[in-house]
């Protein structure tokens, strides 16, 4: 459900609702598979093979409704913020639409919004570990970095790429 686009779907027993799962959920689901060892090799990649390369960012000048428009336009739901080519923050789609809906979008700048110092993992660590800080920190993306470079970013999506969650089904 993720890959749709989807965060969170409804659980349901003989048509009464008993729960939902959440796009975290299901990262919990990878890094427990990770420790108990069901995922290994291939199954648990290198963050290389799975993020998005050279993503868009943004400056921390840049104006809110143009991040808007540009989230809107990729089909993404968060920007990395860099000074050069530093990293220095992060902006989501729910931070924007806040800032949107408190009638600020027209002025206000994303380094006053963004979450400074995201959590970041290297391209060579594997997505049991993006799982690992997802679940622990309780978020959908991280920036990749090389150094302070933003090399990349990856997604809840990016974890089922391989069809992870039917090895753990079977």
């Amino acid at each position: 459900f993720v890959m749709q686009g989807i965060g969170c779907l409804p659980v349901v027993d003989d048509g009464k609702l008993v729960g939902i799962v959440t796009e975290i959920d299901m990262a919990m689901a990878y890094w427990s598979a990770c420790k108990a060892g069901l995922l290994e090799g291939d199954v648990d990649p290198p963050v290389s093979e799975h993020m998005t390369a050279d993503p868009k960012c943004v400056s921390m000048s840049t104006v809110v409704k143009e991040a808007i428009e540009l989230i809107k336009k990729l089909g993404v739901r968060h920007l990395p913020v860099v000074d050069g080519p530093r990293l220095v923050g992060i902006v989501s789609d729910r931070d924007l639409r806040a800032c949107y809906g408190e009638g600020r979008a027209d002025k206000e700048l994303i380094g006053s919004i963004m979450v400074p110092d995201p959590v970041v993992v290297r391209e060579d660590e594997t997505m049991g570990k993006v799982a690992e800080h997802m679940v622990s920190q309780r978020i959908s993306s991280l920036p990749v970095v090389r150094g302070k470079h933003v090399v990349g970013i990856v997604t809840l999506a990016d974890l089922n790429r391989d069809g992870w969650l039917d090895v753990i089904l079977t």
